[in-house]
């Protein structure tokens, strides 16, 4: 398998050529965009557009719905799913250099109405799996293992496996919390006749916050609390959105946690790893990350002028996202 840059885990033996493949990432329509999710999409989009793969972006309205997100208005949900989802991203990727051309944007509901078989086939999913199984993979809806409380939740990861299939999805994409899903759709692929998707998953991103004191010291593992400090949309003062002015996004930047010397817990080496040298290919003259990470450890890097690049780099890429959007009805009336 062929390196993707900004991908941290690839199940299945990717070829380097992907000519002919469908891709997909699946998006819950559930609030404001902020980097960790748009910025990622569309690094690992554009690389995969490169070795010749179809990609789509797949609006979740449906599952917004049984999640309880957007208060589960339908209405809205699609509305602000055409009206803000799909012109960001539009936006994004015109800044990122993604051929707009090469992408397709579906909508759940559109997906759904137009199939003969997607509910049978997700009944014969169903039949395919235990109770428990899906259950601990309600992880997929932010929630915690065994947390499940409606008959909503058990619902949800069997559509987004569904999604796959009824899409013929060769490479299902998205952050590290979806990888159970994906790891299901692979197992039961042969139970329905249906061949095996490759699955790519990149990092769920720091938030800038200060972590607690555990994180800091190395004493307590980052995946044991990433749903705490994580990059949120639920905790705005974690996250770069797309449509954030350069004031904002130099400001928040500049208020992030980033300690001199300190790579154990370091959200801005984590955005330099998985954005800026993906993006990039540099950075305050280095050519890899290692590199970068180790002159910040030794101190010949400071943390203001890391956080300096950070906020070029941010800037570049967002800025055309919020001239584009700052008059955007759906934004401004419904995602503040």
């Amino acid at each position: 398998m062929n390196k993707l840059d900004g991908i941290i885990e690839v199940l299945g033996d990717l070829p380097e050529d992907l000519t002919g493949l469908n891709h997909y990432i699946g998006l819950e329509i559930s609030g404001r965009l902020h980097v960790g999710s748009g910025l990622m999409t569309a690094i690992v989009i554009k690389q995969l557009q490169k070795r010749g793969a179809n990609c789509k972006i797949f609006l979740a309205d449906w599952h917004t719905l049984l999640n309880n997100k957007l208060g589960g208005d339908k209405d809205l949900i699609q509305s602000v799913a055409k009206g803000y989802f799909t012109n960001t991203f539009t936006s994004l990727f015109e800044s990122v250099g993604v051929d707009l051309g090469k992408v397709e944007f579906i909508l759940g509901s559109e997906l759904y109405d137009n199939s003969d078989n997607y509910w049978e086939r997700f009944a014969m999913i169903a039949t395919k799996l235990s109770l428990g199984r899906v259950a601990k993979s309600t992880t997929v809806m932010g929630k915690k293992e065994g947390d499940a409380r409606k008959f909503s939740d058990l619902v949800y990861p069997v559509m987004q496996i569904n999604d796959i299939f009824e899409m013929q999805i060769d490479i299902a994409h998205s952050g590290s919390d979806q990888r159970k899903c994906h790891v299901i759709a692979r197992e039961v692929s042969s139970r329905i006749d249906k061949a095996k998707p490759f699955a790519i998953h990149h990092p769920i991103l720091l938030g800038i916050l200060k972590p607690p004191k555990e994180v800091i010291e190395g004493k307590q593992d980052i995946r044991e609390v990433l749903s705490e400090i994580k990059m949120s949309k639920s905790k705005p003062k974690s996250a770069i959105f797309l449509e954030d002015d350069e004031t904002t996004v130099r400001a928040k930047v500049k208020s992030a946690f980033c300690m001199d010397g300190n790579v154990t817990y370091n959200p801005m080496l984590n955005w330099a790893e998985f954005m800026v040298f993906p993006l990039e290919g540099q950075l305050l003259g280095f050519d890899d990350f290692e590199s970068l990470a180790n002159a910040f450890k030794q101190g010949e890097v400071k943390s203001q002028e890391l956080k300096s690049e950070i906020a070029n780099f941010l800037v570049k890429y967002t800025k055309p996202v919020h001239q584009s959007m700052k008059d955007n009805v759906f934004r401004n009336s419904y995602l503040k």
